[in-house]
C-alpha cells in the first residue's frame, strides 16, 4: 500500500519539474508558489470535490491572481454562489507557518471588498475574480495552504469568527464563511486520500440508546442486506472527524460545499436548539463492508466506513462543538444525531448497488456530476466503441467512472474530459452556459441534451450507433491534436508579445490573457472547420466521415495535421484581435469575456466574415 506513505510534498516535486520543465531547486519563488496552487487544486482539491473545479492545470491556471496588488490571496474561483479563496505558501521541510500571515489572510475581506478595502490596490485579475460576487448573500471558504506545520493557536484558528467588519454587505460574514488550514500533515492525508480513493476506515460507533434501552434498530432484506438506524453523539462526529478527516467521506460523489444556509442552520441550531436537533435534521447516511454489534457496549465496529450522505451535517456540527466554551459544549455534547448505516459485505464489488444508493441518498442536492451519468447507455456505448480503437500500438480505454483505473500501456479518456471537449467544439466551453452542473442535467435545455438527446423523445438516446459514435470519435480526435498545437502556438504567441514590448511594460500581456481557455479553441477551430465542409459543399458530419477523422491514424497524416494547426493560428489571431478591442471598452470584465455568449456570435462572426480568404487558402493545401 505504497499510497498510505504517499508524501504530497514528493508528488509537487514530481508535478512541477514536469509543469516547468526543469529542477525543483531552479524554480523562483513565483514558479514554486503557482506549482504549489497548480498541484493542490488539481490532484487534491478537484479530485477530493468533484464537479467544484476543473481538474486540468490549464483551466485552473486562469484562476491565479498571485502577483503585484493581490492582496494576499493566490487563487479565487466560485462554484455557483460559493466563492473559495486560497493562499499557498511553500515552505522548507520542518519549517513553522507563520500566525501573522494566517491572520493576515484571514482579514482578507477588509481588503477585496470593493467598498470596505477602496483604499487597497487590487490587481486586475482579483478585480475580475471578485466583480460578479453577492457581497451580501454568498459563501465563502478560506483556505490557507502551507508546507509547514502549524501551531496550536493557528488550529485555534478554524474554529474561531472571523474578524467583524462594520458594512451592511459584512454584518453576517462568519455565518457565511468557513477558515481551513492545510498544514504539510494535512496535506498528506489529503493526498493519501486521492491516491487510496477504495481504501476506506474502519471506525467505533458509540449509539444512544432509546428510551426502551434498545441501542439500534436493524432492517434487514431478502438478500441478508442490513441496515441500522441509531443515534450518535455530537461528541463522538467532533471526535472522528479531527482524527479521520477526508477519509470519512471517500464514498461521498458529492463533499462538503462550505457554509451554505443549510451550513447555518445547523450550526444555529447545535449552538441554540441542541435537544431539538434530531427533529430537525435529515441525519447522516453511511456505508461498510462490515458492521460487528456490541449490544453490551453499544457499539458498532465498522470496517470500510464511508459517510455518502450528510457530509455538511457532519463538519457543520463538529464546527459548531468546536467553537463551543467549556459549559456550551456540555449541553450539547450528547445532541443525538440520527445515522442509518447500510452494511454490504461486496462494497467493492457490487458497484451499481453502491452508486445507486449514493444516488438515491444525494437527490436533495443541486449539483448533478458526472457521476450520475456514468452508467447510462451513452456512456458504456462509448467504452464499448472505444475499446475497439488503437493508435500507435496503444488501445483506447475510456473512462466513465471515476473509480476505474485504465490499463498500462492504454490511452485513457475521460468522461468529463470528453463531454467538455466535445460541447465546446460544437457549442462552446460549458462555463458560457452554466458550468459543469448545466453540462450534466438531461433536462431539454441541459448540456447533457444538447450532446446525446434523442430531439424525436426528448429524451437521453439509451445507446449510440456506430455511426454517432464515429462523428463524436472524430470531433474529440480533432480536439486532441488542437490541444496539442495550441500549446506550441500559445507559446510562441506570448513569447513573441513579450520581445516586442518595452522592458518597462508591466500591463499583463494581451496573448497571454486571449489565450487562457482551452476549450475555446475547441469553439474556434469547430466553426473553422465546418467553414471548410462548407467549400467542399457537404455537410460536416459527411466531411469528417469522408476524411477520415474517425480513425486515429489520421494523427499521423502530414497533410491533416497541417491543417489543424493552421486552424489553430487562424483561431489564435481570431482570439487575440477580439480581446483587444473588447478590452478598450470601460465595463470590460476579463472573466465575463470566458462567459458572456457574445462572445461567441463574435468569435464565429469574425471567422466567417472577415477570413474567407485565409480558409480557401486552407482548403486549397489541404486538397492538393
Amino acid at each position: 500500500m505504497a499510497e498510505l506513505k504517499a508524501k504530497f510534498r514528493d508528488g509537487l516535486k514530481r508535478f512541477v519539474e514536469q509543469y516547468f520543465n526543469e529542477q525543483e531547486g531552479s524554480l523562483n519563488d513565483n514558479q514554486r508558489s503557482e506549482g504549489l496552487a497548480l498541484f493542490y487544486l488539481s490532484n487534491v482539491f478537484g479530485r477530493l470535490n468533484p464537479g467544484a473545479i476543473s481538474e486540468e492545470p490549464e483551466d485552473i491556471y486562469p484562476l491565479i491572481v498571485d502577483g503585484k496588488d493581490d492582496q494576499g490571496v493566490d487563487v479565487i474561483f466560485s462554484h455557483d454562489t460559493h466563492h473559495y479563496l486560497i493562499q499557498c505558501k511553500y515552505r522548507g521541510q520542518k519549517k513553522t507557518e507563520s500566525e501573522n500571515e494566517v491572520i493576515h489572510f484571514r482579514d482578507i475581506f477588509g481588503r477585496i471588498h470593493p467598498d470596505v478595502g477602496r483604499d487597497f490596490n487590487k490587481n486586475q485579475k482579483v478585480l475580475d475574480a471578485t466583480a460578479e460576487i453577492d457581497w451580501k448573500q454568498d459563501t465563502f471558504e478560506l483556505i490557507f495552504v502551507s508546507l509547514s506545520r502549524a501551531t496550536d493557536d493557528i488550529r485555534n484558528y478554524e474554529n474561531q469568527d472571523i474578524n467583524p467588519i462594520d458594512h451592511p454587505d459584512l454584518k453576517d460574514l462568519d455565518d457565511r464563511t468557513s477558515f481551513r488550514f492545510l498544514s504539510e500533515d494535512d496535506l498528506n492525508m489529503e493526498y493519501r486520500d486521492v491516491l487510496s480513493r477504495k481504501t476506506l476506515v474502519n471506525v467505533k460507533l458509540s449509539a444512544i440508546s432509546d428510551a426502551s434501552g434498545n441501542p439500534w434498530y436493524i432492517y434487514e432484506n431478502k438478500k441478508q442486506l442490513r441496515s441500522f438506524i441509531t443515534t450518535i453523539p455530537a461528541s463522538q462526529i467532533h471526535t472522528m472527524y479531527q482524527s479521520k478527516r477526508q477519509s470519512l467521506f471517500n464514498l461521498n460523489i458529492r463533499n462538503f460545499i462550505g457554509d451554505t444556509s443549510t451550513n447555518k442552520g445547523i450550526l444555529k441550531t447545535v449552538a441554540e436548539e441542541p435537544d431539538n436537533f434530531f427533529f430537525y435534521n435529515n441525519g447522516i447516511s453511511a456505508i461498510a463492508s462490515r458492521v460487528e454489534e456490541d449490544a453490551g457496549t453499544g457499539q458498532l465496529n465498522c470496517e470500510n466506513f464511508s459517510i455518502i450522505n450528510g457530509a455538511q451535517t457532519f463538519r457543520s456540527i463538529s464546527r459548531a462543538y468546536a467553537k463551543l466554551d467549556g459549559k456550551s459544549k456540555d449541553g450539547v455534547k450528547d445532541l443525538a444525531v440520527m445515522i442509518r448505516l447500510t452494511e454490504t459485505p461486496n462494497l467493492f464489488k457490487e458497484t451499481d448497488f453502491i452508486e445507486r444508493i449514493t444516488q438515491y441518498n444525494n437527490t436533495q442536492n443541486a449539483v448533478k456530476i458526472s457521476d450520475f451519468r456514468s452508467n447510462d447507455g451513452v456512456q458504456t456505448s462509448l467504452a464499448f466503441y472505444f475499446e475497439k480503437l488503437s493508435f500507435s500500438g496503444k488501445k483506447y480505454y475510456y473512462k466513465n467512472k471515476r473509480t476505474k483505473d485504465a490499463p498500462r500501456n492504454s490511452i485513457s479518456i475521460n468522461l468529463d474530459d470528453f463531454c467538455k471537449a466535445i460541447h465546446s467544439f460544437d457549442k462552446g466551453p460549458v462555463d458560457f452556459f452554466g458550468g459543469i452542473k448545466y453540462l450534466y442535467e438531461i433536462n431539454t435545455s441541459g448540456g447533457y441534451y444538447f450532446l446525446f438527446g434523442d430531439k424525436e423523445s426528448n429524451q437521453i438516446l439509451n445507446s449510440l450507433s456506430e455511426e454517432s459514435f464515429k462523428i463524436f470519435a472524430s470531433k474529440f480526435f480533432i480536439c486532441e491534436t488542437t490541444r496539442v498545437k495550441f500549446d506550441d502556438v500559445k507559446k510562441q504567441r506570448i513569447a513573441n508579445e513579450e520581445r516586442t514590448r518595452s522592458a518597462d511594460d508591466n500591463t499583463p500581456l494581451i496573448s497571454k490573457r486571449a489565450l487562457e481557455g482551452r476549450y475555446l479553441i475547441f469553439f474556434t477551430v469547430g466553426i473553422i472547420l465546418r467553414e471548410l465542409s462548407h467549400l467542399n459543399e457537404s455537410e460536416f458530419h459527411e466531411f469528417l466521415l469522408t476524411e477520415g477523422f474517425d480513425k486515429p491514424s489520421w494523427r499521423t497524416e502530414d497533410k491533416k495535421i497541417e491543417l489543424i494547426e493552421n486552424a489553430v493560428k487562424l483561431s489564435c489571431d481570431v482570439l487575440i484581435n477580439d480581446y483587444s478591442y473588447s478590452i478598450r471598452n470601460r465595463d470590460f470584465v476579463h472573466r465575463n469575456w470566458f462567459r458572456e455568449q457574445d462572445t461567441l456570435k463574435r468569435l464565429k462572426q469574425n471567422i466567417i466574415n472577415s477570413h474567407h480568404t485565409s480558409l480557401e487558402t486552407f482548403y486549397k493545401s489541404f486538397k492538393n
